[in-house]
């Protein structure tokens, strides 16, 4: 399967009308091509016009980047990536989970968590293991790239020394926060916490003040973040200076267990997290939720931690993440069943059963700005967003069957294929492209860098066609990283 990209004839039928952009006197009068209202709308034909009649002047084909290539991770087992940051020169950062004997400067000795810089060519500068080889499941689940400091969240299973002294796991898995020198992966501190079960850092943010934001999850009992043990924990919010020390924490204890994503934070140090709970939970402004049902959740909390606002739905609703656009408008993004009503209106999925990707805009009070949705296949899945430099939004994940982004449909070509959507800064559908092979391709984390190169990492259990070459995996997944350009 070859790049895909699209545009949008908006199911206008074309009438006697002179067509838009085909410089004839019924466009603009004076400025021809620029899609006067005596025209009627046609595909874009890259004239700097909105020739579709759709709101965005050379949308789809007109300005999708091309693959310009790709980088492989391959071992005998399950090797993923689940969080990715690009850096001003190129560099690529990337966490997840590796096995051996896939290549990270080296052949690894076994199944590990880890961090790993690339360079601008894709040459490895430098990679990080934790967990023993045969010592339990590690993995990284987000990263977060700040200043000179990289920082990842994610769960181990020990005893492990991260670098600060050896960390031992309460249960299955605890939850780990990492932070290391970009440059060279030094070791600067790392944070564990857990009770009897399965517990994971599912977000991280760093900000520019060089403070770590983590969000996740207890699954049963308490922690210890730093200023002594918490019980009953569920859902978790806490802030770490730049040496590590807690400045503070937030828990939510819940019925069950309750999940969250990469949280965002405002310039005035604000955070913004979602996530899912179970039964009714107090999350600062009254319970919430239904006895003996699931709920998603959106939460603003000030730069304390102290609560601001939530929103909660019970509809069939995955929120997978957040990020704040440089006016501080909120983006959220991941995929639903049924109807999704965020204060914005209300949206159906294509059909009862089907998950339609979104994403929503708030402002910094939790009122509804925009949403887009798009889908129409048996599942269209939203993993992770990113903000341009130019506030474009970045959405990617997995799809299967026929879906539509915003113009042509697009049929998977095995059981799951990846998309990348770009959208305006006002939500508008800009460009999409899909890639896949015979077996399941999902992506779960992009970052674009300041001149516009897009990084999107995930995984591959298929001969993955990327147009000009077919990779197959080693092993069962592959991670992979598709740079578009």
């Amino acid at each position: 399967m070859k790049i895909r990209s699209s545009w949008l004839l908006a199911g206008i039928v074309l009438t006697a009308l002179g067509a838009c952009g085909d410089e004839t006197s019924d466009d603009i009068t004076g400025s021809a091509g620029q899609g006067g209202a005596a025209c009627a709308p046609v595909a874009e034909i890259c004239n700097g016009a909105d020739d579709d009649r759709d709101g965005v002047a050379d949308d789809g084909d007109c300005s999708a980047p091309a693959l310009a290539r790709a980088w492989f991770l391959g071992g005998s087992g399950a090797d993923v990536i689940r969080g990715i940051a690009l850096d001003d020169a190129g560099n690529v950062y990337l966490t997840g989970a590796v096995t051996y004997p896939a290549d990270l400067g080296g052949p690894v000795d076994g199944s590990h968590g880890f961090v790993a810089s690339l360079d601008a060519q894709g040459a490895v500068r430098w990679s990080y293991l934790w967990g023993e080889p045969g010592g339990g499941y590690s993995y990284g689940q987000d990263l977060s790239l700040a200043g000179a400091a990289v920082c990842v969240g994610g769960v181990f299973n020990g005893p492990f020394d991260f670098g600060g002294g050896v960390r031992t796991s309460a249960g299955y898995n605890d939850a780990v926060v990492l932070c290391l020198d970009a440059a060279d992966g030094t070791y600067r501190w790392d944070r564990t916490f857990g009770d009897t079960l399965s517990d994971v850092v599912e977000g991280v943010h760093v900000d520019a003040t060089g403070d770590v934001t983590v969000a996740g999850e207890i699954e049963q009992g308490g922690a210890d973040f730093g200023a002594g043990f918490v019980a009953d924990v569920g859902f978790f919010v806490a802030r770490y200076a730049s040496d590590g020390s807690l400045r503070w924490a937030q828990s939510f204890a819940g019925a069950n267990a309750i999940f969250s994503q990469t949280p965002g934070v405002d310039a005035a140090g604000n955070v913004y997290t979602t996530g899912r709970l179970y039964g009714v939970v107090d999350l600062g402004g009254g319970p919430r939720g239904t006895a003996g049902s699931s709920s998603a959740f959106m939460l603003g909390l000030d730069a304390a931690g102290g609560y601001r606002w939530d929103i909660v739905t019970e509809a069939a609703v995955d929120f997978y993440g957040a990020a704040l656009q440089s006016d501080d408008t909120l983006v959220v993004a991941g995929d639903f069943a049924g109807t999704l009503s965020l204060g914005g209106g209300s949206f159906p999925s294509h059909s009862p059963e089907s998950r339609d990707v979104f994403a929503a805009a708030f402002d910094t009070s939790g009122n509804a700005l925009w949403t887009y949705v798009a889908g129409g296949g048996d599942s269209t899945r939203g993993f992770s967003l990113a903000i341009g430099p130019s506030d474009e939004v970045l959405l990617v994940g997995s799809f299967i069957g026929t879906s539509t982004f915003g113009g042509l449909p697009r049929t998977s070509a095995g059981v799951d294929d990846m998309h990348v959507v770009a959208l305006t800064a006002d939500g508008k559908y800009f460009w999409d492209a899909v890639f896949g092979g015979a077996d399941i391709d999902e992506l779960n984390a992009v970052a674009i860098g300041a001149t516009g190169t897009i990084v999107a990492g995930g995984e591959t259990r298929s001969d993955l066609d990327l147009g000009t070459a077919t990779h197959t995996s080693a092993g069962d997944f592959d991670g992979v990283v598709l740079y578009l350009e």
